[in-house]
């Protein structure tokens, strides 16, 4: 029989998830983002995101440290009552484990750690500023002296895709093999990493997952693989990934020399221990240490300099391309609206939007990887930390203008089956669906942007992304307004979207809806910040009776609003989920401690375990809703 720690304390007590400088009320993408930081990282690491977020810019190592002794800690003895209110915060949060714990102040070091965690993991972007500065010596003689400073600058968006990260890995899953999503899972925990460091930890991996099922099956496994067999495959799968644009290559930040940048290397040198070598790690992406990798697996570097894998340089660092994931993402969503749309009377329309889609991804990130790693031989490069390795986008054409035969590849196999039993091919006949497509307007999927009479194989067409991607927003936002104001509501979205600004009989009438509810729907409406509201004063006096009162609609600023909320709501089921583990850590416990002790369990104790996992379970599963629908808000 077990017995819960604290009977008699209030379980649902309180608990810390913000850092001493998270100001309420916040944006609700960047509480998202910390929470996200908080949830992966710790107190510390949130504290010092939070410090980033609050000087909106790029800021240096003093400027952070400073920013967090002044605000965050020595603030708090302004007034003998906000003391106070600390000190019974502090008493309160007290109870709670040292992880959650904001009192104590962190030091130069854990701030230095805490920026290094965040720039492996690219949420903070470091970019380099060179300051020249005059001095005058004796004799009239002056002299100028250049320094280089680095400043830092958090990237909130990147921040709030870790609970994203499962969804990429089962992707890749589906799309490749699971040996392409134990590489790609790799890389989004290491953050990034270099070639052969990679690889390494890739075949640890897949030993591990493969010595666990054999556990699990009670197979007793002596067979040892030749030590180029494991690591092979896992090249043959890079090198399918960094081609298909999924991993991108990331520029090496310039050590940082004391001469250089005195102001850091002062703090440096009193505090933090930050020499050529830590910063040499940083920017090699390696946690530990700053060994060479020709020390680390012979075996990976021989293969690397032979064969198909020789363009690979064994120095460059990588990391998971986020965009290249949204992109595919966003293909196989529009796919599924297309389809649902007009499969009826189109078949395969759905498969051929998302080939289509995929080919541009492909052109857009793809094709740029390997060029830049064939210039770039040691991974060695001057440019931004945020540098994308992708195809200018001024080349519009060249990426989203496409013929028929560029997507065959993309296309499922049943689908090519089905157009050759049909009269003309494959060719003549995906382009009779591409045309027929271009003819439909609601919403509108393909333009033709080529004509070939009579060779169809040269015919060019478009997807229209941007007009699909605000249909399927418009529908969240629908569902949403639906959900939340009622079906009359959502009713009159539409009307104002299509007529632009009306006034509220016009939109009664419209809308089919008394003018009293409606005029009561458009003030809620407003006040939710979901439609816009225009006075036309007809005369000089401002005199209320003779105003004229126009209600419009903005989709930009209404798909904004909505995405807030769905911020909101996601960032409370994770607080609700947050404190739920808290509450039931004991449960927790109990759940990995059963396999090693016996435990006299009663029926009360297995119902009441089962419900705690169903609501975990629950919160888990509003949470990946949620996610896709800010996905689609946001990231599309």
């Amino acid at each position: 029989m077990m017995i819960l720690r604290h009977a008699n304390s209030n379980q649902f007590a309180r608990f810390t998830s913000t850092s001493p400088l998270s100001s309420i009320p916040h944006e609700p993408t960047i509480t998202l983002a910390s929470n996200c930081i908080r949830d992966y990282f710790g107190p510390t690491v949130q504290l010092v995101a939070d410090a980033l977020i609050s000087r909106k810019g790029g800021s240096t190592l003093l400027q952070i440290i400073a920013t967090i002794e002044t605000k965050a800690y020595i603030s708090v003895h302004r007034s003998d009552e906000r003391h106070e209110i600390m000190r019974l915060g502090k008493l309160r949060a007290s109870t709670l484990n040292s992880k959650s714990n904001n009192g104590d102040r962190p030091t130069h070091a854990s701030v230095r750690a805490s920026l290094l965690t965040m720039i492996q993991h690219s949420i903070v972007i470091v970019k380099e500023r060179t300051t020249t500065s005059v001095s005058i010596k004796k004799g009239n003689h002056t002299g100028s002296k250049s320094k280089t400073v680095h400043t830092y600058e958090i990237d909130t968006d990147r921040a709030r895709l870790f609970p994203r990260y499962p969804r990429l890995v089962e992707f890749v899953k589906k799309a490749l093999d699971e040996t392409a999503a134990t590489l790609v899972e790799t890389l989004l925990v290491q953050g990034r990493a270099r070639t052969v460091q990679a690889i390494v930890l890739t075949v640890e991996q897949l030993q591990q997952q493969q010595q666990d099922v054999n556990e699990n099956n009670d197979q007793s496994s002596t067979r040892s693989d030749h030590r180029y067999t494991s690591r092979q495959s896992v090249l043959e799968t890079f090198l399918r990934l960094t081609r298909g644009g999924f991993l991108e290559l990331v520029p090496v930040v310039k050590d940082m020399d004391k001469e250089d940048d005195e102001e850091e290397a002062e703090l440096t040198e009193e505090s933090l221990g930050f020499t050529n070598t830590t910063v040499k790690t940083e920017t090699t992406g390696d946690g530990t240490h700053n060994n060479d990798d020709d020390d680390e697996d012979p075996a990976v570097v021989s293969l690397l300099r032979n064969g198909p894998y020789k363009n690979i340089p064994a120095k460059a660092i990588w990391r998971v391309n986020i965009n290249m994931f949204h992109e595919q993402l966003r293909a196989v969503s529009l796919g599924w609206l297309v389809a649902e749309r007009y499969n009826h009377k189109i078949q395969s329309s759905g498969s051929i939007v998302t080939a289509a889609l995929k080919f541009a991804a492909a052109q857009r990130y793809g094709n740029a990887i390997m060029k830049t790693s064939s210039k770039n031989s040691d991974g060695s490069s001057n440019d931004d930390n945020n540098t994308s390795s992708a195809v200018p986008i001024s080349d519009f054409e060249a990426i989203h203008n496409f013929s028929i035969e560029k997507i065959l590849k993309y296309l499922p196999k049943a689908v090519i089956q089905n157009y050759e039993k049909r009269e003309g091919g494959v060719v003549l006949n995906i382009h009779k669906t591409l045309v027929e497509l271009s003819h439909v307007h609601d919403p509108v999927v393909v333009e033709q942007v080529e004509v070939a009479p009579g060779q169809p194989a040269h015919s060019k067409f478009q997807i229209q992304t941007r007009r699909l991607v605000e249909y399927l927003r418009d529908r969240i936002v629908h569902q949403i307004i639906s959900d939340s104001h009622g079906e009359i509501a959502a009713r009159i979205i539409p009307v104002l979207r299509m007529h632009g600004f009306m006034e509220s009989d016009q939109v009664a009438e419209s809308a089919m809806v008394p003018a009293k509810d409606t005029r009561e729907l458009l003030h809620r409406l407003y006040r939710d910040r979901y439609i816009d509201l225009f006075n036309v004063n007809q005369g000089k006096q401002h005199n209320p009776n003779s105003m004229i009162y126009l209600w419009g609609y903005s989709r930009p600023r209404c798909t904004r609003n909505a995405a807030d909320n769905v911020c909101i709501a996601l960032c409370n089921i994770r607080l609700r989920r947050q404190h739920e583990v808290e509450v039931g850590k004991d449960w927790i416990e109990r759940a990995r401690e059963a396999e090693n002790e016996l435990e006299n369990e009663n029926e009360l104790d297995k119902l009441m375990f089962s419900r705690f996992c169903q609501g975990l379970e629950r919160l888990d599963n509003a949470a990946i809703q949620l996610d896709e629908t800010l996905m689609v808000l946001n990231d599309y």
